[in-house]
Parts: C-alpha cells; structure tokens; sequence
C-alpha cells in the first residue's frame, strides 16, 4: 500500500491570494471614478476630462472669474466622489419658474402655436476663493468641469423631484 509523503511546511503550496485591486475591470472603474484617461471595456479610449476654454459673453465671465479659480474648482471637483459632485452641481444650479415667455414667430400658413417645453430658468454660480458665488453664464459653467447638459439636465430634475 502506499504512503503519503509528509510534505514539509515551506514547500507546500497554497491558494491564490484575490487582488481585486488590480483586476482589469477594477482598474478601469477607479480610473473612470477619477475622469482620468481609461479604455472601456468595448476597446474604445476614452479621454481624461479637461478644464476647457472660457467664454467670452456678455455677462463678463472672464473677468469675474479668473482662469487660476477655474482650475481650482476643476481640481476639488474631480477629488470628490461621483455623489458629492453630483451634490456640488445641485447646490450650485439653482432653478426658478421661467420669467418669461416669448412667442415664437411662425409662418403665416402655420396658425398652430406650441406652448414651450421650458418650465424653468437656471442660473449658474461658481465659487471664489473667498466663498463668494459669482453667478456666470451656462457655457463657462459647463467648460469649467468639462460636464454635459444630459448630466446638469437629470442632476436638477432629481432635485426637483426630492423637494
């Protein structure tokens, strides 16, 4: 009959330990989380957010807020967690019934007038170093954390909802 062989204690092997850190998938998360540059899980590159170029509008944006201040609040942005930034946006967007409202021209053939599907007025505001708001202009808020109208649109209509 056979005999099991005593296998001495260093020799012997043992399981894998699970690094779920640095798994594909978790990697990739962490670097979407973080709008650093990643690679999806289609193949396709996706780039790093970037603080994008300000406006030059009538509401004087550039002046009031510098270009340095911009970059900062880009920064602290992207250092928070997706709800924080989602929690951010809906204290810095504040919404209001619309002021007014414009008739719109239509051709003469058409007597068919439809009511608009705008409820509200936004109005952005960015913060100083001095937390002092500083209301600025669409455009400059969206470039200033490199953010899309689908995400402000849903971030305001959840805040609606939950007041």
């Amino acid at each position: 009959m056979w005999k099991r062989q005593k296998i001495p204690e260093e020799e012997r092997t043992r399981k894998r330990v699970r690094r779920e850190s640095s798994w594909k998938e978790n990697v990739r998360k962490k670097l979407k989380e973080k709008d650093k540059e990643y690679t999806s899980k289609k193949g396709v590159l996706k780039k790093a957010k970037e603080l994008k170029t300000p406006c030059n509008c009538r509401m004087k944006c550039n002046t009031k807020i510098s270009q340095a201040q911009r970059k900062s609040l880009f920064e602290n942005f992207y250092l928070l967690s997706r709800d924080a930034q989602d929690q951010y946006i809906a204290e810095t967007i504040k919404e209001s019934e619309k002021q007014r409202e414009r008739v719109q021209r239509r051709k003469e053939s058409e007597e068919v007038h439809k009511e608009s599907r705008r409820n509200f007025t936004r109005k952005y505001y960015l913060s100083k170093e001095d937390r002092q708001s500083v209301e600025v202009w669409k455009k400059i808020y969206h470039n200033s954390f490199d953010l899309t109208l689908k995400k402000i649109r849903v971030i305001t209509e959840k805040k609606r909802r939950s007041e």
